[in-house]
Parts: structure tokens; sequence; C-alpha cells
């Protein structure tokens, strides 16, 4: 594996118990009007990046692996599970934000919206405070529960940009944009979170730095 790149946006003091969470934004998946959100399977592509995924998971030696309730976010550790014998525990408050309760039809017209001001909702819908806020006792829930061990989260982009944000100030212009599917941000979580790396399965680009790569697995 590349060398990882320490972000270091933030100095804290922690516990001798250290626990790392791995924010696991799923793979790609298929929209569809006709399912509901949580319903929503991976694409071909998707599955294939799942089993790229289960590669970087083995190296990242994941201990315990956690997911949302939705569909895709489980099927995209569900080759690293099968694989390492580890049982996938379900978390319903990892699930992603709530955006409406109607279809939206154009993305790129409410992104900025939904991601610029903190307390912005749709109608039928969440804020990013509100999301983030049940994303994040979950998170305290799971370090707790497992304390001192490596926990693979599989979660949402959406609430992982809206903790991102929440807890750094220094980001850079559309980050939000830079979350891919799948993607992997690496925490210390501690007194309180400190995002030390970040993984694609290309290198690309990611939100901080330059994003470890698998390489050729």
């Amino acid at each position: 594996m590349a060398k990882s790149y320490v972000l270091g946006l933030q100095a804290h003091v922690w516990r001798a118990s250290v626990t790392k969470l791995f924010l696991v934004r799923h793979a790609h998946n298929v929209h569809s009007r006709e399912q509901p959100d949580h319903e929503w399977p991976l694409s071909p592509t998707g599955e294939a990046q799942a089993h790229r995924l289960a590669h970087l998971l083995r190296e990242l030696r994941i201990d315990v692996v956690v997911s949302s309730e939705c569909r895709r976010t489980r099927a995209s550790v569900e080759p690293f599970s099968i694989a390492n014998g580890a049982p996938i525990f379900l978390e319903s408050d990892l699930r992603g934000r709530l955006l409406s309760s109607d279809w939206i039809t154009d993305w790129d017209a409410v992104l900025d919206d939904l991601h610029g001001d903190p307390e912005y909702c749709l109608p039928g819908g969440e804020s990013a405070n509100s999301s983030r806020i049940r994303f994040e006792g979950a998170l305290h829930r799971i370090a707790k529960r497992w304390s001192g061990a490596r926990v693979a989260v599989a979660t949402h982009g959406i609430v992982i940009a809206h903790l991102m944000r929440h807890q750094n100030r220094v980001l850079p212009a559309a980050y939000y944009r830079k979350i891919q599917c799948p993607h992997v941000f690496e925490l210390t979580w501690g007194e309180a979170a400190r995002w030390e790396a970040e993984y694609t399965l290309d290198g690309a680009p990611g939100v901080f730095a330059e994003a470890v790569s698998l390489g050729n697995l």
C-alpha cells in the first residue's frame, strides 16, 4: 500500500485505548424511482468495487464491520465480511440524510444548498445538523462498544461530509463533491475525532490530499 497522508487538522489528547473508525462510503449504486432509497442495489461497477474494497479493508486490519441498514452499504462490505468471517452489525442511525419526501430530479441544483447551510432542508427532509447529530451519536455508540478496535463503518457520503464540516473548519471548496464511491476515511476516535487519512480505489485526489491507492489489487 502507498504511504498514507496524515491530515493533522486538529490536535487532541487521546486516551490510552485507541479506537479507529474507518468511515466507508458505499460503492456505486443504482438510483431508482421505483424503489425506496434504502433498497437501491449496487450497480455492476459497484459490485466490482466492493470486491476491491475488501482488499483494502483487509490491508487496514479491520476487526469489526458495522453498516447502515441500507442495501448498498451492506453490499459494499459483504465481500470482506464473507472472505474474513466477519459478521456485519447493523446500526440504523448510520443511514444517510433524508433529503426530501419528493423525488429530486436535479441533484446539482440543490447540492450546494444542502451542504452550504447546516439548517437548510427541503420539504419533508432533514437538515445537515439533525442528520449529523444522529450519525455522530451512532459513531459514539460504536466506539464505546468496540473500544480499542479497528472498525469499518459502512455508511453514506452525505453524513460523512456533514461530520467533516462540523469538525474541520479548513476544507477545500466543494469538498463534498470530492467524496468518491467508495471512499474510506480513517479517524482516531477519542475525546474527539481526528481525521487521519483517506483511501480510494485508484489513488485519485481525495478531499484533503492525494488519497492512498490500492494499486493493482
